[in-house]
């Protein structure tokens, strides 16, 4: 399977990782304005994952992620598809609209 190359910003990352935290990263950021340490200690106690191996899945996981139209129900859904049979491995419904 061939995938296209993608590297997300590192401040996208962090974006994400605090999203999924559910923390503010202003809110984390010290006297000196620095917030790295404490997000990715943070993501680590909460994950169990080193922010490179989260960048890695990251970068390797949104060239796959589709949006489609179930010929079957109508239903649209949306997730991570195999490129070359546009098959979605993991799904979700997102609704009858687009």
């Amino acid at each position: 399977m061939k995938t296209e190359k993608f590297k997300a910003d590192a401040l996208h990352i962090e974006a994400l990782a605090a999203f999924l935290l559910e923390v503010n990263l202003e809110d984390l950021a010290g006297d000196d304005g620095e917030y790295e340490f404490k997000l990715w200690n943070l993501f680590y106690n909460r994950y169990g994952v080193e922010v490179s191996d989260f960048a890695k899945l990251i970068n390797a996981l949104v060239p796959l992620i589709e949006i489609g139209k179930s010929p079957l129900t109508g239903r649209f859904y949306k997730g991570f598809a195999d490129g070359d049979k546009r098959l979605l491995l993991v799904k979700m419904e997102i609704g009858d609209e687009k």
